[in-house]
């Protein structure tokens, strides 16, 4: 896990390090992006109840990867995002590579 808190730091690092391909998996950006009743401090609302992100760095950065303004592109998501995917997630978790521009 990171202890890199702020975006501009997270943005350096991967500017720095410069890797062809990033690959994560649900079981990690998910806390960041997804279950913000589950960590409501991570959540990207956070601050209309009054509160701070616990770690707004490591969330804008996921948000910025999968809009795509880091200079990568998602190439690939396995699984394929169905209907039949069972649930809870930790079961099975998506992985997604996303490829240097």
């Amino acid at each position: 896990m990171s202890t890199i808190k702020d975006f501009e730091s997270i943005k350096k690092s991967l500017d720095d390090l410069s890797p062809d391909y990033i690959i994560d998996s649900s079981l990690y950006y998910d806390r960041y992006l997804r279950f913000t009743n589950m960590y409501p401090k991570r959540s990207s609302l956070a601050g209309l109840v009054g509160y701070k992100t616990h770690e707004p760095g490591i969330t804008q950065f996921y948000t910025e990867l999968f809009d795509e303004r880091l200079g990568y592109t998602l190439i690939n998501k396995i699984p394929k995002e169905k209907d039949d995917v069972p649930d809870p997630e930790f079961i099975n978790p998506t992985i997604v590579i996303f490829k240097k521009n």
